[in-house]
């Protein structure tokens, strides 16, 4: 129950780096200490967040082959 709390809680913290520069750029710049700040284990977080990123990328490459396809 913990981890699935923990994952609700990442997935919220990156839908707004996704939407909020300065903090994305706050992140960029220093993973470790941005997570730290926030109460968060960067070794712990870090995976999630990749897979997060991963998932989105996928699904914009998705929608992007779809629309290409449709142009054709």
């Amino acid at each position: 129950m913990q981890k699935e709390k923990l994952r609700e809680e990442i997935t919220l913290l990156y839908e707004r780096l996704e939407r909020d520069k300065d903090l994305y750029k706050e992140f960029i710049a220093d993973e470790d200490s941005f997570l730290k700040k926030r109460g968060y284990n960067p070794i712990e977080v870090k995976a999630m967040i990749k897979s997060l990123m991963k998932n989105r990328l996928d699904v914009l490459k998705d929608v992007l082959d779809e629309q290409k396809r449709k142009i054709k």
